[in-house]
């Protein structure tokens, strides 16, 4: 049984932000097990807060006031094992399919010990069962679960009497409080409902038989009974079964999802082998000065590219939230799994095309050094971007914050790398950044794999950084 006693929430103003407005106050009512209850009301009334506020999903605002599973104060991990949530917004993986998404759901809701193909066959059930049913039938699947022992809060909008006559109990807000909570069943209203579809059924008999034939046609054809199909997976832990979704969905997304990933980047290092080409050839003397600023030059642009590109990054986090924090309050996972299985999907994508744009560049600017380091050093400085989005991207209130961020913080290291001012000549007071800077180090590495054993060599410590020649 769910009780709660005198609530009041509160949320700040947007139009005002010294001032908060109360969607709720001293609202009280149970849920009781094996029932239904109708929560009614008009838009803006606060259903939604209400049934936000009990399966514990407000993570803003003021709340005051008791909520008790059983006569206890739920923790904060119970709701999210022990009760089930259907928004009103559909926050859902736009390139999975209805069944793939139940799929997806179920196995990361399910009990680990119980086998994929018994959670996937419910899945099949509950589709075959349902369709594209009209509003009837899904409510009596309900109430079916409801007699199981299970409670149920639902709010609908405009129910039909035969829909209205399958709930227990009902509750109606007005303005955020509490109006009505009375019974159903036995009520005058469940009287009148009554009434009113006795009269249908006998206008609906003085149809012709060839109409109803027709009607009764109609309404078979229109609901969907697909026949029942196994989706044949692994049994993967939670990270790895959201790649196994979601992630394989992703890669086959090349305009959504691997565009933005790898043309950027490739336009970049077209730009360098056009414009660098041959810059790694033998010199002597002068010439040989010089190739070695341009060479310094290009492995700059090289090294910061991953920090400017990784904006591409940013909308994953940013258009995921709702469906994140849904899928967090649903308790299929925990923060650590989603950011283990963005990596894991990210991290395919930047290994591919790390490989291919470091061949494109290094062999035709006819580069020194390992080839091997040559990659590691601009895989790992991708992979750093990546984490750097996500973090900013997870900080940021919306994707223009986001987009701005990002790149207003990627220009700051650019300073401290050692190409624009050499480390010795920054003044000490900006000596600490230096030290955070994560594109420093990767092109650190890259010129000492470039010139390490070349005549022009580079000689780095903390404190200086430049190129010289060998004394005579």
């Amino acid at each position: 049984m769910v009780t709660f006693q005198d609530l009041e929430y509160r949320v700040a103003n947007n139009a005002k932000w010294r001032e908060t407005v109360t969607l709720l106050t001293g609202v009280s009512g149970s849920l009781h097990p094996r029932q239904m209850l109708a929560l009614l009301g008009p838009s803006g009334s606060g259903k939604t807060t209400l049934l936000d506020l009990l399966a514990g999903r407000k993570t803003t605002g003021a709340l005051s006031g008791r909520i008790l599973y059983s006569g206890h104060a739920p923790s904060k991990p119970f709701p999210r094992r022990h009760t089930g949530y259907v928004e009103q917004c559909d926050t859902l993986l736009g390139n999975l399919t209805v069944q793939e998404m139940l799929a997806y759901t179920a196995e990361l809701k399910g009990p680990a010990a119980e086998p994929l193909a018994a959670k996937l066959a419910r899945v099949d059930a509950a589709v075959a069962t349902l369709g594209l049913a009209s509003c009837r039938p899904v409510v009596a699947t309900v109430a079916a679960l409801a007699a199981g022992g299970i409670t149920v809060c639902a709010t609908i909008h405009s129910p039909s009497a035969a829909v209205f006559r399958q709930f227990d109990r009902l509750m109606l807000l007005l303005g955020g409080r509490l109006a009505l909570a009375a019974a159903y069943q036995g009520s005058a209203l469940r009287a009148a409902n009554d009434e009113r579809l006795k009269r249908d059924a006998d206008a609906a008999a003085d149809l012709p038989p060839a109409m109803l034939a027709e009607m009764a046609a109609r309404c078979s054809s229109s609901t969907s009974t697909p026949a029942a199909h196994g989706l044949h997976v692994i049994l993967l832990p939670a990270s790895q079964a959201e790649v196994a979704y979601r992630g394989r969905r992703d890669l086959a997304d090349f305009p959504g999802y691997l565009a933005p990933r790898v043309l950027d980047k490739l336009a970049v290092a077209l730009l360098i082998m056009t414009l660098y080409w041959g810059v790694g050839r033998p010199a002597e003397g002068a010439a040989a000065i010089a190739r070695a600023i341009n060479l310094s030059a290009a492995l700059f642009m090289w090294t910061v590219l991953p920090g400017f590109a990784a904006a591409a990054y940013c909308p994953t986090l940013v258009e995921e939230r709702l469906l994140f924090n849904r899928e967090l309050s649903d308790g299929l996972y925990q923060p650590i799994t989603y950011l283990a299985a963005k990596l894991l999907s990210e991290g395919a994508v930047a290994l591919v095309q790390s490989l291919a744009l470091c061949a494109l560049t290094y062999f035709p600017l006819h580069l020194g050094g390992q080839w091997v380091l040559y990659w590691f050093v601009y895989f790992l400085t991708t992979c750093i971007g990546v984490v750097l989005a996500y973090a900013i991207a997870a900080l940021s209130p919306n994707i223009y914050v986001a987009n701005a961020a990002l790149p207003a913080y990627v220009i700051t290291p650019l300073f401290f790398v050692g190409q624009l001012m050499r480390p010795s000549d920054q003044p000490a007071h900006w000596k600490w950044y230096g030290y955070l800077d994560f594109l420093r180090y990767g092109w650190i590495a890259q010129m000492v794999n470039q010139f390490e054993h070349s005549h022009v060599f580079l000689a780095f410590n903390v404190e200086r950084s430049e190129m010289r020649r060998p004394a005579d």
